[in-house]
């Protein structure tokens, strides 16, 4: 599960920090159009982010079935670097990591509380709510024959 959680999330700091610039620089070619382009993605960023983690929590319970414990070991092991940075240990990379890690949700909400500090605690707070409220998210695929049924007599 921990890979599962790095993957996605490594996806999603791909996609806000490379891929989407780099779309916006190429197809909005006047400042203004990109700035409320990158507005718009830093938002939809942020909430993509607060969907995964929940999501995380959710496949933590229900597919893994890991205890609220253990999940929460795992939710702690993938922000060790968080967790590291804000111990007085100063390794740059890990710092790097953690302000990339703060920006996914972070920037997103300063762009309605512009006084939020960049890496402030409520942050990791909000991460670990969403994940935490996904333990109760059940997704499942219903009755499979019922569906099958009703594709049937669509078919008909």
């Amino acid at each position: 599960m921990l890979g599962e959680m790095v993957f996605v999330l490594t996806a999603i700091i791909l996609l806000k920090e490379w891929v989407f610039p780099w779309l916006i620089w190429q197809w909005f070619p006047i400042g203004d159009d990109a700035a409320r382009m990158l507005e718009w993605m830093v938002m939809m960023v942020a909430v993509v982010t607060c969907y995964a983690y929940a999501g995380f929590g959710s496949i933590s319970a229900h597919v893994y079935g890991q205890s609220t414990s253990n999940s929460m070991v795992m939710w702690g092991l993938l922000h060790l670097p968080v967790l590291v940075s804000l111990t007085p240990l100063n390794v740059p990379l890990l710092n790097e990591v953690t302000h990339t890690w703060y920006g996914l949700i972070g920037d997103g909400l300063r762009l309605f509380i512009p006084k939020l500090p960049p890496e402030s605690g409520i942050i990791p707070l909000i991460a670990l709510l969403f994940f935490w409220a996904g333990r109760a998210i059940k997704v499942s695929e219903g009755n499979v024959e019922k569906q099958q049924q009703r594709q049937g007599r669509a078919a008909s």
